[in-house]
């Protein structure tokens, strides 16, 4: 199955030479992008389907605010948007990214809400948007570092998987949903998003939890043959909060009930049994 898919990477690692300067921030949208271009996460094409904001290709608010229109109006039927950098809750209670310009201050925070469609014009999230957004930052009125390197994984679980089986699978759930918006954060309200030098605590946790389900699914794959698995945003949210403590991330869903968005899919080539095999074989009498 094929569906207009568009996945929008921002990394915002603030000022060079500041002391709140997350230059790792780049290093963890990094892995998010090698898991999205996995077979498991959907694959999704570099060329076609992902943007990315960064400090070399940085975007002010005007220019977010034209990309999310294009986004909500019909311009795809899923989207993924995922910020690592710094954060900050308004005065009014409001959460609030902060994009990579070379300015600082209240002017290029871009609202929450408006990644999730809200505009002064539309005050609900419109009914035809199917999107999930992650965000790995702050919540604090004062921003810090909010995310740090993590290594490399691979999401196959030792299986050869098929991207294409893979991606149609990952589509068809999405498809099967209500549209709605989902919105993953990485702390509580009013709590900061933690780091050390070596890692991203909440990004760290989400890798380490796929590549252990993805294990366990291709171990499962060689016993009940079944070869096709998936885990949703809200489970995998779930799982990561209960490793994560200190920042307790936080799941919402403009839909509560859902079944919701697929965080991966998995679908393997199961190898046939010997009966199967035999069965296929074609009998040429004399």
């Amino acid at each position: 199955m094929e569906i207009q898919r568009q996945l929008v990477l921002i990394a915002d690692p603030g000022i060079p030479g500041d002391e709140h300067y997350a230059e790792q921030s780049q290093n963890v949208i990094d892995r998010w992008e090698a898991f999205f271009k996995s077979s498991i996460g959907g694959l999704w094409d570099e060329n076609s389907e992902i943007i990315k904001i960064n400090e070399t290709n940085p975007m002010w608010p005007g220019r977010m605010e034209i990309l999310m229109s294009q986004l909500d109006l019909d311009r795809c039927d899923y989207s993924v948007i995922v910020f690592c950098g710094h954060g900050l809750r308004t005065e009014d209670g409001k959460d609030g990214v902060q994009l990579p310009i070379p300015s600082r201050g209240n002017l290029n925070v871009f609202p929450v809400e408006r990644l999730m469609g809200i505009t002064k014009y539309a005050t609900q999230i419109p009914a035809h948007i199917r999107r999930t957004i992650i965000l790995d930052a702050c919540r604090k009125i004062q921003p810090i570092t909010a995310s740090a390197i993590f290594e490399q994984r691979e999401f196959s679980g030792g299986m050869e998987l098929d991207g294409e089986m893979c991606r149609d699978y990952y589509n068809e759930i999405i498809m099967r949903q209500e549209p709605h918006v989902e919105l993953l954060q990485s702390t509580r309200e009013d709590d900061y998003a933690y780091t050390s030098e070596e890692e991203s605590v909440y990004g760290d946790a989400v890798m380490q939890y796929i590549r252990s389900q993805t294990n366990i699914w291709g171990a499962k794959a060689l016993t009940d043959r079944e070869g096709k698995y998936s885990v949703k945003m809200q489970q995998m949210q779930n799982e990561v909060s209960d490793r994560v403590e200190r920042q307790r991330p936080t799941y919402w869903s403009s839909k509560p009930g859902t079944e919701g968005y697929p965080f991966a899919a998995y679908h393997v080539h199961v190898p046939r049994t010997f009966e199967q095999i035999v069965a296929d074989i074609e009998i040429v009498e004399d």
